[in-house]
């Protein structure tokens, strides 16, 4: 019979610990995404915007109010295109997009401006982007269109908040509307 070694390992190897600490962060970080996109009561949505002065109807998209109002906490952060360490307006605008319409969106504020179609302020809709010229007269924010003039977007010094297109500020810096083609909003009418 010939002789066999057998090696037991007494410690465990470096390549299993780090195999392990990364299985940890990956299962975290998963718990984090659930909690942001966690569904929250209808009454405590409708009281959010209501603070705003604006009132969600049945005639309204819900899931596009339930998501802006999961991300009223997250923090503004320049370039930031994630929920838990924080967004920017365009990273704001990705994300609602994403998870409210399944509708992949890339890019600043510029770019999506220009992967999107120019629409009358007449006709904006609910789910429409605003663009607004504020820095050195070129397109430097974007929110999502809701009714009525209001519009959510991610701000520097509020975080995620609803506006008027007629307060002072906003209507100095507005520049136009756009529209995501609607061919690939094939979710948003369900």
């Amino acid at each position: 019979m010939p002789n066999v070694t057998i090696h037991t390992m007494k410690q465990p190897s470096i390549l299993m610990v780090l195999f392990f600490a990364f299985m940890l962060n990956v299962s975290l970080a998963a718990e984090k995404d659930s909690i942001v996109t966690q569904s929250y009561d209808t009454t405590e949505v409708l009281q959010f915007f209501n603070k705003y002065g604006f009132e969600i109807s049945n005639e309204n998209h819900f899931p596009l109010y339930q998501q802006i109002y999961s991300l009223k906490d997250i923090p503004y952060k320049y370039s930031g295109r994630n929920e838990t360490s924080g967004l920017d307006c365009s990273g704001f605008t990705i994300c609602v997009y994403d998870k409210v319409f399944n509708h992949k969106l890339s890019g600043g504020s510029r770019d999506l401006f220009s992967k999107t179609e120019n629409i009358p302020d007449r006709k904006l809709q609910e789910g429409d982007l605003v663009f607004f010229r504020i820095q050195k007269n070129t397109i430097s924010h974007v929110g999502i269109y809701l009714g009525n003039g209001k519009f959510a977007h991610a701000t520097v010094h509020g975080g995620i908040m609803i506006n008027d297109l007629s307060e002072a500020y906003y209507k100095k810096y507005y520049y136009k509307a756009t529209r995501v083609p609607l061919n690939s909003l094939s979710n948003y009418s369900e």
